[in-house]
C-alpha cells in the first residue's frame, strides 16, 4: 500500500516553525511530505508538477 503523501504550501518565512511542526507530525503519521522546494528540477512549473502528483495520487 502507498503512503498517504501530504503537501505541505512552500510559504517560507512567517510560517517556518509551524511548517517544521506539520513535516514532524505527517512523519510520525507515517505520511510522506511533498515540499514544492525540494522538487527535482524540471522544465514543468512547480505548480504543475504538484496538480499532477496530486491528481496521480488521488487515483486507487
Amino acid at each position: 500500500m502507498r503512503r498517504q503523501r501530504v503537501f505541505i504550501s512552500s510559504v517560507m518565512r512567517a510560517y517556518e516553525d509551524r511548517r517544521k511542526a506539520a513535516e514532524g507530525v505527517i512523519q510520525a503519521l507515517g505520511m510522506e511530505q511533498v515540499l514544492a522546494e525540494t522538487l527535482n528540477a524540471s522544465c514543468e512549473a512547480p505548480r504543475d508538477i504538484i496538480l499532477n502528483d496530486t491528481i496521480r495520487a488521488a487515483r486507487p
